[in-house]
């Protein structure tokens, strides 16, 4: 095994004193969730390099094969992790005559916006760099997330492949609208810690417009897509069972805090409500607030809700999470960045579902109210054609 003492490990070299000629590398995280080298670069005596990226924070193997080559030594650097001792269990080179690197050429497109890679620079870039549930100039800018902060690389990290949550505002300053799907029973007042999921880059499309992937832990598939002003989801579910549709109203997200958390019960099929944002990580305003619509294609069974470290809340009509008095006057940096119990906020929409099963979910937003928002999902998205939003979005 091998770590770095304080952060991303460098300048591990492996040197052979004849010429070997090699062709693939297979790399190992050290097996303990708490530390993860997501990405690390490979660099040969004769100048060539290697970039690898989303390395397993399980300990499994992570294989690179390249065009054979003749070389002297080789040099690792990582380049992006999580935690103090970062660093690898195990390093194995071979030259491999059955192993063939893949050599297909770029694809060819007929239209500019297939080109885009939402996920450049996200191993380094900020909270709002990937997003491609957006539209130019558009409100909403949602996301799956993989890492809850803001710059180095949070938000959505190529390199970590956990979902936290789906945050549906990414901006300067701003999250917003925070959702999560599940299944079976999960902890709500653990945050993130008790309703994350596993998900691999292989069953993944993420472009311009849309994003697909698979959530490992609840065996459901979640797509979105947006306008200006509305989400759109579509999950399908892959086994029978009880889920649940999480709206985090309470805690910290990328920049913000998310407090005074309301939700009520408009109909079995529509919930509304609000949360405000404060505890910026740059200047701005001291407390703003972001108003929803959220509309589902079939009805739930009931809300419930959840409070603090401990409390939870079942089957209710209207949930409100008031300011404390004077926590808008502390120090912000008690709150940044951290998982408070005290903090914790939300609800969720219960469903009965059978493999198979797909669930729609629009989400209306606005700065100003929950009439605004409304009007804008009217306006935006007054119908359930989830393809028509998506191929829209790419226009």
């Amino acid at each position: 095994g091998w770590t770095g003492r304080i952060g991303l490990p460098k300048n591990l070299e492996l040197k052979w004193q004849a010429p070997q000629k090699i062709n693939k590398v297979v790399i190992y995280d050290r097996p303990t969730l708490k530390e993860h080298m997501g990405a690390c670069t490979l660099t040969f005596s004769d100048g060539f390099r290697v970039d690898i990226y989303a390395i397993a924070n399980d300990g499994s193997a992570k294989t690179v094969v390249f065009e054979p080559r003749t070389v002297t030594s080789m040099r690792l650097d990582g380049v992006d992790g999580v935690g103090e001792k970062i660093g690898l269990s195990e390093i194995e080179v071979y030259y491999d005559p059955s192993e063939q690197s893949d050599t297909k050429s770029k694809k060819k497109f007929t239209d500019f916006v297939s080109y885009v890679d939402p996920t450049i620079e996200t191993s380094r870039g900020r909270w709002f760099f990937c997003t491609p549930g957006s539209r130019p100039f558009g409100m909403v800018s949602a996301a799956a997330y993989t890492r809850n902060k803001n710059g180095g690389g949070g938000g959505y990290n190529y390199n970590s492949t956990e979902v936290l949550g789906f945050a549906n505002i990414h901006a300067w300053i701003m999250s917003g609208i925070n959702i999560m799907p599940t299944t079976g029973q999960i902890n709500p007042n653990l945050e993130e810690k008790g309703w994350k999921s596993s998900f691999s880059h292989d069953t993944e499309i993420i472009e311009a417009g849309y994003h697909k992937l698979f959530l490992d832990r609840y065996q459901t598939q979640v797509e979105y897509t947006t306008t200006d002003r509305v989400a759109f989801y579509r999950l399908k579910y892959n086994k029978a069972t009880e889920a649940n549709f999480l709206l985090q109203l309470g805690g910290y997200v990328g920049n913000v805090s998310y407090v005074d958390g309301k939700a009520r019960v408009v109909s079995p099929n529509q919930i509304e409500g609000s949360h405000g944002m404060t505890d910026r990580v740059w200047a701005g305003p001291e407390l703003n607030h972001v108003f929803f619509v959220m509309q589902f294609d079939r009805p739930f069974l009931r809300m419930d809700g959840w409070k603090g470290g401990q409390q939870k809340l079942c089957d209710i009509k209207q949930y409100s999470n008031p300011i404390p008095k004077g926590r808008l006057k502390q120090d912000k940096r008690k709150y940044m960045f951290k998982y408070l119990p005290e903090e914790q906020a939300g609800v969720s929409l219960a469903y009965d579902v059978d493999a198979g099963d797909v669930l729609q979910v629009k989400i209306g937003m606005s700065y100003t109210s929950i009439e605004n928002a409304r009007k804008n999902m009217k306006r935006e998205c007054a119908h359930w054609d989830f393809d028509r939003v998506k191929k829209e979005s790419r226009r």
